[in-house]
Parts: structure tokens; C-alpha cells; sequence
């Protein structure tokens, strides 16, 4: 890898945009969406969507009145989960009906992620990353870190309560709700799809995504930071595909459990480059020179960790290619437009 795309400017130019989520290397079975058996495509679709949408709400008093990190947490996983599964069902439902709601969603991310970040920053990212506790800038940033910490949090606060956050949910509760996506001009084929079994889809999918995993991972044999961001968000899609699709495939546990261990383990890369930019960006109009000191002893700090997590992924990857796929069984063939 070259260590300049770490410490230089070429970091400014592939910057990862969010901080992966801390969860455990195991189904997460409160994501599971349940659904009629056999189920139809579009059950499938309406039950994911529903269940990302529960999880939104039920934790938006804690996000809005409470500390407890937990609940920006929980409401960033859930936006997320949500905008993962509408690209993974366009072969029924073309991107023109689920664009506007991807939008706002993207928008919802936004500011929980920048919250959610600055959490992993205060709480994790400068007491793991300590190069000297006593050095006069160590307190500086800390307190610098905690007051971005609690403007992001009163951004929540007010976006939960605003105008816009509140069109949204009451809008896409009653267009899952509703399966208002009918009243969109689909054609022909698309509503054929959404009638289609969905264990026969949900095998389609899991192969393009495992292809496209196992596309970009080859693209990383340098290690070059925004090649493992890529590659963590490809294991993140792959993985939220067959956390959706676990009633099918009896079996699938040990799959998700790899998945995760790798995705964990990017994502320990992931957060030292966030935690490096978003201290960049906190010091950009600093000129104090303990402040200044102290960061440069992190960022090699940081270096220090990186390289670590380098020297286990390409066991975790290997493992990653030796475990058994069990959706494989006669992949249909999907819509053209399902391409890429």
C-alpha cells in the first residue's frame, strides 16, 4: 500500500464517508424481516422496508431526548438497512419510483452519520489512539472533539423535530404501507417480478452480490485505503442481502458470520481514516501549537493501527472464499435492467 494515501493528500480525495456500525459477528435476527411463506417478491420488498422502518422509529426518542448513543446508533442502522434494500430490489422496481426515498434517506444518514462519528471520535477514537496522555494538547482535543460532538447532537435533535424528518416518515409509512409503488406507471415486466417467488430472486441476488464482492476484493491487493472502503461497503451490501433473505436458506448463519468478521475488520481500517479526517477537520481553522503537536503524534498513532489491521485481512478474505453459499441452486435469470 502507499503509506502517502494514508498520511497525505490523497486521503482528501477518497475520503470514507461514514464509520462502520459496532455490531456483533452474528445474524442480527431483529433485522430479519418476516414475511408469508412462499412469499412474493414484492411481500419481500414490503416487509424489509416495514421492518427498517420500525427500527427508525422506535429509537427516535432515545436519539432525541437521551445521551445513550445507542439511539442515533440504532436509527443510522435502520436508514441504512432501508437504502441498502431499494437498489437490491430494482429488477422489480425501477430506480425512477425509489429514487425520491433513497434521496431522503441519504439525507436522513446525513446527519445521523456525522453524529454518530463524532460519538466513535470522543468515546473511542482519541482514548485508543492516545500517544501521550500528559502532553498539554491531548485535553485540548478532547474538549475541541466534545463541543463538535454536542453541535452534531443538537442537529439530530432538530432534525428530528423538523418539518422535513416528519413528511418523510408519515410518507413512507403509507407508501409501504399502502404498496402505493402501484400507483407508479410499472411496466409489464416489473409487475410480473413483483409477483414472482421470492426465494428464486433473493438466490439472484445473492449471487450479483457475492460477484461483485468478490470483483472488488481482487481490486485490493495494494491495500490502498479507498479501495478497503469500497470493498467494506460491498461486504456491508452482501451482508444486509443475506440477513434479509436468512429464511430461505437454512444454513446461511455461518455465511453472515464471515461476512461480518470481514466487514469488522475493514471496518477497524475505515474508522482510523474517518477518526484522521474528521480531526483534520475539526483543527482546519486551529492554529494552537499543542493542538497541532498532538495530532501529528495521533496520526502516527493511527499509521501504527492500520498497518495491523493489513496484516489480518488476507486470512479473513480467504476464509471469506471458503464458505459454503447455500443459496446456490439453479440462479434465475433476472430482469436486464437488474445489471449492476
Amino acid at each position: 500500500m502507499r503509506r502517502a494515501a494514508f498520511l497525505g493528500s490523497r486521503m482528501n480525495d477518497h475520503r470514507p464517508q461514514a464509520l462502520p456500525i459496532l455490531e456483533q459477528s452474528a445474524i442480527d435476527l431483529a433485522s430479519v424481516p418476516r414475511w408469508p411463506s412462499p412469499g412474493s417478491v414484492e411481500d419481500c420488498f414490503s416487509a424489509t422496508l416495514r421492518k427498517g422502518l420500525d427500527g427508525l422509529l422506535r429509537w427516535e426518542e432515545t436519539a432525541y431526548s437521551s445521551d445513550d448513543i445507542e439511539g442515533v446508533h440504532q436509527m443510522r442502522v435502520s436508514a441504512r438497512r432501508m437504502r441498502s434494500a431499494l437498489p437490491m430490489f430494482r429488477p422489480a422496481l425501477p430506480n425512477a419510483v425509489t429514487e425520491p426515498w433513497a434521496l431522503e434517506m441519504r439525507w436522513v444518514g446525513g446527519w445521523l452519520g456525522r453524529a454518530r462519528d463524532l460519538d466513535v471520535l470522543v468515546l473511542r477514537g482519541l482514548s485508543d489512539a492516545i500517544a501521550d496522555p500528559g502532553h498539554p494538547g491531548h485535553g485540548k482535543l478532547a474538549a475541541l472533539a466534545e463541543h463538535h460532538r454536542r453541535v452534531a447532537r443538537d442537529t439530530v435533535r432538530q432534525r428530528i423535530k423538523g418539518s422535513r424528518y416528519r413528511r418523510f416518515t408519515s410518507g413512507f409509512v403509507d407508501w409501504v404501507d399502502g404498496r402505493r409503488w402501484h400507483e407508479e406507471d410499472l411496466s409489464p415486466v416489473h409487475r410480473r417480478m413483483l409477483e414472482g417467488a421470492a426465494a428464486d430472486f433473493a438466490r439472484a441476488v445473492l449471487e450479483r452480490r457475492m460477484h461483485q464482492t468478490l470483483r472488488t476484493g481482487e481490486r485490493c491487493g495494494s491495500y490502498e485505503p479507498a479501495a478497503m472502503h469500497r470493498l467494506r461497503l460491498q461486504c456491508k451490501k452482501l451482508r444486509y442481502a443475506a440477513e434479509f433473505f436468512t429464511p430461505f436458506f437454512p444454513g446461511i448463519e455461518d455465511f453472515v458470520r464471515q461476512t461480518v468478521d470481514l466487514q469488522e475488520l475493514l471496518g477497524v481500517m475505515s474508522d482510523i481514516m474517518v477518526i484522521e479526517r474528521l480531526t483534520r477537520e475539526m483543527l482546519r481553522y486551529e492554529d494552537d501549537p499543542d493542538l497541532l503537536a498532538y495530532s501529528t503524534l495521533l496520526t502516527a498513532r493511527r499509521l501504527k493501527r492500520y498497518r495491523a489491521a493489513e496484516a489480518g485481512f488476507a486470512q479473513s478474505w480467504q476464509e471469506l472464499l471458503g464458505v459454503p453459499r447455500p443459496w446456490r441452486h439453479a440462479i434465475p435469470i433476472l430482469a436486464p435492467e437488474e445489471a449492476g
